[in-house]
């Protein structure tokens, strides 16, 4: 189920990623343990791993920026990286 507000955007991604990895058999029980809690705080505060999950997603994104640039290939939406870029 997707939120509509738009300023809950990392829940809405959330949702979409439960959703795909349920369609690929894939446990996802603690991700949606997860974002119930974030739910619930997410209008008063960021968590505090969100800083170094931005360090991560900056180096998976310059990981996938020089697959594109060198013709490699990569995944496209609505596909995605689960915890690993291969």
């Amino acid at each position: 189920m997707l939120h509509d507000q738009h300023k809950i955007f990392e829940l809405n991604v959330g949702a979409f990623i439960v959703d795909r990895l349920k369609c690929n058999n894939i446990s996802v029980e603690w991700i949606e343990n997860f974002l119930d809690s974030y739910d619930k705080i997410s209008g008063h505060s960021s968590p505090p791993q969100l800083s170094i999950g931005v360090q991560i997603l900056s180096g998976m994104v310059t990981h996938i920026a020089y697959d594109i640039a060198t013709g490699k290939t990569f995944k496209q939406f609505p596909e995605f990286y689960y915890l690993s870029l291969k």
